[in-house]
């Protein structure tokens, strides 16, 4: 098998605050050649190495070779994951910052916290949304209650927050006959 012309480049990766170059060589034919053992301790963490690629025979030097638009999605997929557990990390550390301010009584300040965890492209973790329906309850404060329960929803089509809407609607109606 020919391959022609080869090039080389290096596959930069940044995990854990460490960074490590895997040597990628670049094959005409839309291949790359990578060494086996690089490509496993690059893409091992969270699972994404699919089947077929893992168990690809390695040739005398080390190396496995598999089609470039492969190698792509994977680091699609490791960049999505890191990015999603960067999200993990953000919502516990605000999870455990608005614990801790309602324990110290600093109710404000914890639903603060809460909301700029349900914020956008929130981690789908359910604490600070049933914390922010119950502290907007005792609060009497209906419109915010309705507003976290809605987005809720959105992230978790459960019934308990659609039957927290009802009865928000309903807290609402009666408001506003009052």
């Amino acid at each position: 098998m020919e391959f022609g012309k080869i090039k080389q480049f290096y596959y930069i990766c940044i995990t854990n605050q460490t960074q490590r170059a895997m040597k990628v060589i670049n094959l005409t034919n839309g291949y790359v050649k990578v060494r086996r053992m690089d490509f496993i301790q690059e893409f091992m963490e969270g699972g994404i190495i699919p089947e077929d690629l893992y168990w690809l025979t390695e040739d005398s030097k080390g190396y496995i070779s598999f089609p470039k638009y492969r190698l792509d999605e994977l680091e699609a997929k490791r960049v999505e994951r890191k990015k999603r557990t960067e999200k993990l990390y953000k919502c516990v550390e605000l999870n455990n910052k608005g614990i801790k301010l309602e324990k110290q009584g600093k109710i404000s300040e914890a639903i603060s916290v809460y909301e700029d965890n349900i914020k956008g492209d929130c981690y789908p973790a359910r604490h600070s949304f049933d914390r922010l329906l119950v502290l907007y309850r005792k609060a009497k404060d209906y419109e915010s209650e309705k507003r976290v329960a809605i987005k809720a929803i959105s992230l978790f089509p459960e019934t308990k927050y659609k039957e927290r809407l009802k009865k928000i609607e309903l807290l609402i109606s009666k408001q506003n006959k009052s």
